[in-house]
């Protein structure tokens, strides 16, 4: 399920997510979600690289 929130950025803010989600194809929810997930999957590789 999908969950709306609302986020008070200045307009230079705006222009570059959509400028970084434009360069993906993407919305930009759908960049800022993937950014998120990407993030977690780098912390298991570094987590996980510490463990060897």
């Amino acid at each position: 399920m999908k969950t709306r929130i609302n986020v008070s950025l200045d307009e230079e803010t705006v222009k570059r997510l959509k400028e970084k989600a434009s360069e993906k194809h993407t919305t930009v929810s759908q960049w800022i979600t993937d950014r998120v997930w990407e993030e977690k999957e780098e912390e298991k590789k570094a987590k996980k690289g510490s463990e060897d």
